[in-house]
């Protein structure tokens, strides 16, 4: 067994096609390439998050206990995760308000004083955050890939939901016959009798 190597995400994206394939599953790096052409699932799925996390895709499928044993005899090295520098203790202020609420001072506000009431948005103090992306990400990860965009699953889900309404239609007539079928019929065998 080789020397278990700390890499970062940069290099580990550089391995991502069928003859260099590395993948990441919890936080460890795999060196996949050889087994890419007898991955029961494909060698699609594989090259889909070659270079990546799939850690999710990876437990989403469930795989075996014997799977888990292949996967451990490919390991090759752990995720080198950057650690950000955090600002001094302090350092994190509140920002002022730009727009400070109205005083009143009688009773009955006046009509500028009501207009600039209605203007008036409340302030709410933001702390400096050196991180602007997502929360869950660290410096270092790369950008998830988009799978489907809104549009497509918008368009999906609508097609469904009226097909599901049409369903519903034909079965709600259908019961409406059925019922009016019963009745005549007993109607029928009631004046045969």
């Amino acid at each position: 067994m080789s020397e278990i190597k700390d890499l970062t995400f940069q290099e580990i994206a550089e391995h991502n096609t069928k003859k260099d394939l590395y993948l990441i599953v919890h936080d460890k790096v795999y060196d996949c390439t050889s087994f890419v052409d007898e991955h029961p699932g494909g060698e699609e799925v594989l090259l889909d998050v070659g270079g990546q996390d799939s850690t999710e895709a990876f437990e989403d499928v469930g795989h075996s206990d014997e799977a888990r044993e292949i996967l451990d005899g490919m390991l090759v090295g752990n995720v080198k995760r950057m650690v950000s520098p955090r600002p001094p203790f302090g350092s994190l202020k509140t920002l002022p308000n730009p727009n400070p609420p109205p005083t009143f001072h009688s009773p009955h506000p006046s009509a500028q004083d009501l207009a600039r009431a209605k203007s008036h948005v409340p302030h709410t103090p933001q702390l400096f955050s050196p991180c602007t992306n997502h929360s869950h990400f660290q410096p270092g990860d790369p950008e998830p890939k988009q799978a489907h965009t809104a549009s497509d699953s918008s368009s999906s889900s609508s097609s469904t939901a009226g097909f599901g309404v049409g369903l519903y239609a034909v079965i709600l007539i259908g019961g409406a016959i059925a019922y009016g079928a019963y009745n005549y019929l007993q109607a029928q065998q009631a004046q045969q009798q």
